[in-house]
């Protein structure tokens, strides 16, 4: 059963964007949850660029009032934020994870959610004050760090475990157009109003 969820989830993330580009995108997710633990295996210096289009940086996390929050300070601080000179103590400029993948004509996508913390997301999407405080928050976090979009990873809508509801089918779709609407009012207010903002989900099916 792990391995169809795993094949639909892939499937789901990916056929979009088959069906309207006539290349296609790679895209690898970074798991930021104890990096430091694992000794900084793989730093933004170390990625393979060449082969990737899309990166998505995993995971913030949604907060019962709809706010969204990292889950590893100290990861998010060295990744997004760039490296620190040893002798200065400043930050290096172009040192970040998103500098390095930009150079390389790579995306990078935050993604919120994900199997440990998607307990909150139906209480959000419930609710038209958090659906626009979620939203807000996640607009921050792309002029902060300088994403280029959010990637939601709901898992999932309607499941009980995870504090589903049957409602949850028809408040995701009222939780993607409030984000949509608040990255497009967004692009008014930052430097490049050209840039796209992009928005995608992983979800699954169930027959």
């Amino acid at each position: 059963m792990k391995k169809k969820i795993i094949i639909l989830w892939m499937l789901i993330v990916f056929y979009p964007v088959f069906l309207h580009s006539q290349a296609k995108e790679i895209i690898g997710y970074y798991f930021c949850r104890k990096w430091k633990e694992r000794n900084g295996l793989v730093v933004p210096r170390t990625i393979p660029y060449d082969k990737l289009t899309i990166i998505n940086y995993a995971f913030f996390k949604p907060l019962p009032t709809g706010e969204i929050t990292g889950i590893d300070t100290v990861a998010d601080s060295f990744l997004l934020k760039g490296e620190i000179d040893s002798l200065s103590g400043k930050r290096i400029p172009g040192t970040s994870l998103i500098d390095f993948a930009h150079r390389n004509n790579v995306q990078v996508m935050l993604s919120i959610g994900g199997w440990e913390d998607s307990d909150n997301f139906s209480q959000i999407a419930s609710d038209s004050g958090k659906r626009s405080t979620f939203a807000k928050s996640c607009v921050n976090s792309i002029k902060t760090y300088g994403f280029d979009g959010i990637d939601i990873d709901w898992e999932f809508p309607c499941y009980p475990s995870h504090n589903g509801k049957p409602q949850d089918k028809h408040n995701f779709t009222l939780l993607l157009q409030n984000l949509r609407d608040s990255l497009n009012l967004s692009l008014i207010h930052i430097s490049e109003p050209t840039r796209p903002l992009y928005i995608s989900y992983a979800v699954f099916c169930l027959k």
